[in-house]
């Protein structure tokens, strides 16, 4: 529409067409009044085209019965009335005040590329002094041209005019029907007319549009029509034939033999009414189509593969998920899926049998071996076989064999000890080997690992206990322990019960004193945590990776020392010893090491030697000491092989012990 500044320009763009029902309790015998406003001019409609579709829509509007209906055009309505009606409010307003019940409006929509006008029919009622509209109707009229547009837009207004007149246009469609079954031959057409004139004579009421000329003249076109229609589809049915018989005969051509039968009758006015079946076989043939070219592609892939498939390996088994994946979410899916699946399980199957066939030749040639080994050489060739075949799922038979083997190696008669007669220790020897130092998911200064070359040591099989301390004393090479710093210390003057308790409050100093008397000296932290990982295993505990607990440790659990409030008696608990027989590394008391204490193991010798900044590794010397092994005043969460603490060399603390190493040759 135009836009224009004045009322009744502005009205246009609109294009009201009001339909007004006079509803007055107070005149039983009223007409209701119809009133039609003429379609204006657009952009899109020249005003010779809306004169015409508002002729339509009054010649459709005056069908309605007279006996009920007053149909009124625009010189029925004062000039001041169309004036005031701006937009759907205004006319809403004015069809209130005329006491209509309902509103009918039509409005353009057309663009240059088809015309569209759009009806709406309307309720009006008044409630507690407010006006109140709802629509109850609405219909479209769409088409190309301005002939397919009268057709669209008489239906569009008949379906109004149904809600107008229920009743009339339900009797029109009966005697429409009757047209059709005429047309069938089923009721004769002098029968029909007869009925017409019968129903006018009787006075009736039927549709205007039904009169007895309008019925013979629809009777002739439809008779014309269906010839037409007949001869139409005839001509589709035997082109269709034709179509089918080309596209079996020539496949590689069959969709665009389709598509021309598609486009050929696109535009026919009549129809095709073999649309939907021609649409059906493209498909099925665009999909089989698809379907045979997607199959080749996927055999393609699967015979570059299958080469690589039947060797079963890892790279077999990475192939194999790639090549699932690629088409898993396809549409037309994997038709090779399960051939490819069976092929590499067949290949592993077979790979597997080879291997343990093979590891099992290996093993009877590492017991054969075993026979003539001394227990050193046993225990390395034992570690050689497990790093090597560990990672091997369908190896762990051996794996478990040759676990148990170096157990039994490392904890039988293979196990070196011996007993010094001065203090009355006993030392196990722990043979050199190597160690994975660190833990990365324990503490911040446990984090950085690293591997370790441990040299063979002796190492005290207990802390170093009250009894064993004692003997130093009566040597007169170490000095009486002094006060704790907070509590009382393990040491009497006098022998006591306390002789298999661990010696306490004991500083850094007095420890290497000691170790010094019996010609060894304390442990590096390195050859401390190769003890407490059962010389140097991948393991979190001195036993194993088992749950800790006071069933193997004395720490704080249900209180400190295990809800005794104190530390045990050394080896108190057994189950908690190292594979090679070492007590107590873990829980009872922390225990000095030589390192000074470095908050990562970056730039630690990878020799087992211990980290001392220039002479801080004095015995002298006043520094942070590194202490591993918790107490019996630590929690669970404390206590690891890797666990590290730090504390000041000079200090005497009631959870703080030793024990002492000597050297392989000792």
């Amino acid at each position: 529409m135009k836009n224009t500044k004045s009322m009744p320009s502005r009205f246009k763009q609109s294009l009201f067409i009001c339909l007004l029902f006079l509803l007055g309790l107070e005149d039983l015998f009223a007409k209701d009044r119809v009133v039609h406003l003429e379609i204006v001019s657009t952009d899109h409609l020249r005003k010779e085209q809306t004169l015409y579709l508002s002729e339509v829509i009054r010649d459709e509007l005056g069908r309605l019965p007279a006996q009920t209906f007053n149909v009124l055009t625009k010189e029925n309505l004062r000039e001041d009335e169309l004036n005031r009606i701006v937009d759907a409010t205004s006319a809403v307003e004015i069809a209130h005040k005329l006491n209509c019940k309902y509103l009918v409006t039509a409005q353009d929509f057309s663009s240059s590329e088809f015309h569209l006008l759009r009806l709406r029919l309307i309720k009006i009622t008044k409630q507690s002094g407010q006006i109140k509209s709802q629509t109850i109707g609405s219909e479209e009229a769409k088409a190309t041209d301005e002939e397919k547009l009268k057709i669209e837009l008489i239906k569009s207004t008949r379906r109004i005019r149904a809600l107008i007149d229920p009743k009339g246009t339900l009797q029109e469609t009966r005697i429409l029907n009757d047209l059709i079954v005429s047309r069938r031959g089923q009721t004769s057409r002098k029968a029909l007319l007869q009925t017409i004139k019968d129903l006018d004579k009787k006075g009736n009421t039927q549709p205007k549009s039904l009169d007895v000329k309008t019925v013979e003249r629809e009777l002739d076109l439809l008779e014309k029509r269906g010839e037409v229609e007949n001869k139409h589809k005839q001509q589709v049915d035997a082109d269709w034939y034709k179509v089918q018989l080309a596209a079996d005969n020539h496949p590689n051509e069959s969709m665009n033999i389709i598509r021309a039968f598609i486009i050929a009758y696109q535009d026919d006015p009549l129809g095709n009414h073999r649309l939907v079946d021609a649409e059906k076989l493209l498909v099925k043939i665009k999909r089989e189509q698809l379907g045979e070219a997607h199959r080749k592609r996927v055999f393609d892939s699967f015979t570059e593969i299958k080469p690589i498939l039947e060797v079963g390996d890892m790279n077999a088994e990475e192939t194999l998920r790639i090549f699932l994946d690629l088409y898993r979410d396809h549409p037309l899916g994997n038709p090779y899926a399960k051939q490819a699946q069976e092929c590499y399980e067949r290949a592993q199957l077979k790979r597997n049998q080879e291997q343990r066939e093979m590891i099992a030749v290996i093993w009877n040639k590492t017991l054969n071996l075993l026979k003539d080994l001394s227990a050193d050489d046993k225990i390395k060739l034992l570690d050689e076989f497990l790093i090597k075949y560990r990672s091997v799922s369908h190896a762990k038979s051996f794996i478990t064999k040759a676990e148990n083997l170096l157990e039994s190696v490392r904890k039988g008669a293979y196990i070196k000890q011996k007993v010094d007669l001065k203090s009355g220790i006993t030392f196990i020897l722990l043979r050199g080997g190597k160690l994975f130092r660190g833990d990365p998911n324990g503490e911040l200064d446990e984090r950085y690992q690293s591997e370790v070359k441990i040299k063979s040591f002796w190492i005290s099989k207990t802390e170093i206990t009250v009894g064993q301390y004692r003997a130093c004393i009566i040597a007169k090479k170490c000095t009486l322990p002094k006060k704790c710093k907070f509590g009382s210390g393990t040491w009497t003057n006098t022998p006591a019960n306390n002789e298999e308790l661990p010696i306490n409050c004991v500083s850094w100093q007095e420890a290497r004193q000691y170790a010094g008397w019996l010609g060894g000296d304390l442990p590096s932290e390195a050859q401390w945590e190769y003890a407490a990982k059962s010389s140097g295993q991948k393991i979190i505990y001195p036993w194993g990776s088992q749950k800790l607990s006071c069933e193997r440790a004395v720490l704080d659990q249900d209180g400190p020392g295990c809800g005794s409030f104190t530390l045990m008696k050394v080896c108190s608990k057994p189950d908690g010893n190292s594979q090679q027989g070492l007590c107590d590394l873990i829980g009872n008391l922390q225990e000095w090491t030589l390192d000074e204490y470095k908050a990562s193991y970056r730039g630690v010798s990878n020799k087992g030697l211990p980290y001392c900044r220039k002479r801080n590794c004095g015995i002298k010397s006043v520094v942070r000491r590194a202490v591993r092994g918790g107490s019996w005043y630590d929690e669970a969460t404390k206590l690891t092989s890797s666990s590290r603490f730090a504390i000041d060399s000079d200090q005497r603390l009631i959870q703080l012990g030793f024990r002492v190493k000597l050297k392989a040759n000792h």
